[in-house]
């Protein structure tokens, strides 16, 4: 049996934040750099982002490739901005029905656990910049880094999603561990795809599972070749299927129950290292704790600035383990500093 593997692409992108001192709460000063953002978004988009979005243009236009791509609010700004030409050519992608859009977090991050409104407000926001922008409603959902529990379909089924992604839990599977299309347990025609973080490595090692799902951000594409490497590599051994495809073909699906949160990255990130990480739990709570304040205010530039802070981003500039050229604990106290001066705003 010929096998089916489905790829997902995740584009995303983070505004810089401005060294914020304990002296500047309170006097006005902005929270992002914005030419430090546009800046760092070039030096990517020239260097090689522009290259891989033409890629995968080129290839789902000329074959009819069927890859799924998520776009984060910060990554569609940029690219209005900065690349109206690829936008252009995203948008005629779309239109041809070869390459479709995810739903997700606006600002790629963790309200899905923290927070039920702000979760439900993310994915509507999301929603509606995909249909202004590119004319089309996302009817599967990819969460961050797919943060998955049974609570979160909940509230995806409620937003009509048809199907989402998941960490593959191992031990769980059990008697079904060579299969990947899962129902949750809000409603057997919402599907759960569980994904390979092998970077392909079962697609050719695995001969008994036929279903796979890949999943690569950017500097996935990078280390691998690029997209069209990947496609090429790939369907040397499976046909490349649409996840609507994946759910027609799969027939009869058993329960995917997962109670409690889990996240399935394909970046190594696990919740302990939020958790465990004393930096980023009390970054976490702080901010969280000022959703109903901020809300409250009916001030939408603070709304979105508290929106925008949320990204996964920051966090792991507060990781030790992270390459960056600010120390974690000085990146954390910038962070809380305009936490600080946000709750004054409030």
């Amino acid at each position: 049996m010929t096998k089916k593997l489905s790829i997902i692409l995740t584009f995303d992108f983070a505004h810089s934040l401005e060294p914020f001192s304990l002296f500047d709460i309170g006097q006005g000063k902005a929270y992002f750099n914005i030419d430090q953002s546009d800046e760092n978004f070039m030096i990517d988009y020239q260097g090689y982002l522009e290259n891989e979005l033409d890629d995968l243009v080129a290839l789902c236009k000329k074959d009819k490739l069927p890859i799924s791509v998520y776009f984060s609010l910060p990554f569609l700004d940029m690219l209005e901005k900065h690349a109206s030409r690829i936008l252009t050519k995203l948008k005629e992608a779309i239109k041809q029905g070869s390459l479709s859009l995810l739903g997700g977090t606006a600002n790629h991050g963790l309200s899905s656990i923290y927070s039920t409104t702000h979760f439900k407000e993310e994915i509507q926001h999301h929603t509606k910049r995909l249909e202004k922008l590119f004319g089309t409603k996302p009817e599967s959902f990819y969460n961050t880094e797919n943060l998955y529990c049974n609570e979160i379909t909940e509230t995806l089924l409620d937003l009509q999603f048809q199907s989402l992604f998941a960490g593959t839990i191992e031990w769980y599977l059990w008697k079904d561990k060579q299969k990947r299309v899962f129902h949750t347990t809000s409603d057997k025609s919402q599907k759960v795809f569980l994904l390979d973080n092998d970077e392909g490595a079962s697609l050719f090692s695995e001969n008994d599972r036929n279903t796979h799902f890949l999943q690569f951000g950017l500097e996935e594409m990078r280390r691998l070749g690029g997209i069209e490497s990947i496609v090429k590599k790939a369907t040397k051994k499976a046909d490349l299927i649409s996840l609507k495809e994946q759910v027609s073909e799969t027939g009869d699906t058993t329960v995917y129950n997962i109670k409690a949160p889990v996240m399935g990255s394909t970046h190594g990130l696990t919740l302990e290292s939020f958790h465990g990480n004393a930096l980023q739990n009390r970054s976490l709570k702080e901010y969280f704790a000022l959703e109903e304040k901020v809300r409250k205010s009916k001030d939408k530039g603070l709304i979105q600035d508290w929106a925008r802070l949320g990204h996964i981003a920051y966090l792991l500039k507060m990781n030790k383990d992270e390459e960056q050229h600010i120390l974690p604990y000085d990146f954390y106290n910038y962070y809380m500093n305009i936490l600080n001066d946000l709750s004054l705003k409030a």
